[in-house]
């Protein structure tokens, strides 16, 4: 991340990004005050597909990332029909900051699992929408909501 005016690395996106080839260059959606800005990044190579989200915020006259973690669910592991499933793709993206304070991402799963009396493969999702919630001092909760079937 350069400063237009400067010329000045304000942050090294390179750890962040999984892409490869023509995908090594993600997106960023910026907060309202530019204080803080998701960084998407995708690699469709290999399975599961996979598109990421990082949050970074400003930190003096740089940008740190923030502790989040989006790869999760709640109650993902009580899931019965994730059991035993093969994951096709882990989609996370950023849909829109609601204020400076406030971003709502989506998470979309798609998974594939054998139906063993007849031998046919079952395809499925999840979808989620997450709110992340920062404070004044950086620190941040996610709520995560399971949208209707998918």
């Amino acid at each position: 991340l350069i400063e237009k005016a400067t010329g000045q690395a304000l942050c090294d996106l390179t750890g962040d990004d999984i892409g490869a080839g023509g995908d090594r260059e993600g997106s960023a959606l910026w907060s309202p005050d530019s204080k803080r800005f998701a960084y998407q990044s995708d690699d469709s190579t290999h399975i599961p597909q996979k598109i990421q989200t990082t949050v970074y915020q400003v930190s003096g006259k740089s940008f740190v990332k923030a502790d989040l973690a989006l790869n999760q669910p709640p109650g993902q592991e009580k899931d019965s029909e994730i059991a035993r499933a093969a994951m096709g793709h882990d989609f996370i993206t950023p849909t829109r900051w609601k204020n400076s304070n406030t971003l709502i991402l989506e998470k979309h799963d798609y998974y594939e699992k054998l139906t063993p009396s007849s031998g046919e493969i079952h395809g499925f999702a999840r979808l989620y929408e997450i709110t992340v919630s920062f404070k004044e001092d950086g620190t941040a909760s996610a709520s995560w909501k399971l949208q209707a079937d998918h």
